[in-house]
């Protein structure tokens, strides 16, 4: 986290594949994870620091689950996330959500092969609802188009 309070991008993605991984979240299966779903690969040595720091701040705790045959006895530390961790994200997210707040065009332009609708719309096409307010489209004059 930097000294304006932030979350980093890193820590972000940790909390977010701790939260996939349900009780299957330890070193292991979260390099997996960050690999599988965004093609980051990560060496152990950083998430492990990481996730040292994300719990002296108190955004997950962990704990020692016994071992199985397949580890030679040694106990595994299975992470979760705590309250403050989940504020840590929403609040992260709330302040992406807000710079990314009418730049799908910029990014994304009309027309573009491959251009999805973001799930989070609302039947306007707006996902935020006070954007929704400001958008004036209506009920009536929205185009509704399905995705397959």
């Amino acid at each position: 986290m930097g000294q304006d309070g932030f979350i980093g991008e890193f820590e972000q993605m940790l909390l977010l594949a701790i939260l996939r991984l349900n009780d299957d979240a330890y070193g292991v299966r979260l390099m997996e994870e960050l690999d599988e779903r965004v093609g980051r690969s990560v060496s152990r040595g950083s998430v492990y620091v990481t996730l040292d720091r994300m719990e002296e701040k108190g955004w997950i705790e962990s704990t020692s689950v016994p071992a199985g045959s397949d580890r030679g006895g040694r106990p595994r530390r299975v992470v979760g996330v705590t309250p403050l961790g989940m504020e840590q994200l929403r609040r992260s997210r709330d302040a992406l959500f807000r710079l990314w707040d009418g730049l799908d065009d910029a990014l994304d332009p009309p027309g573009r092969p491959g251009r999805r609708r973001d799930p989070r719309a609302s039947w306007c096409g707006c996902w935020k609802p006070s954007f929704r307010r400001r958008c004036g489209a209506s009920r009536s004059s929205a185009t509704f188009t399905r995705s397959t």
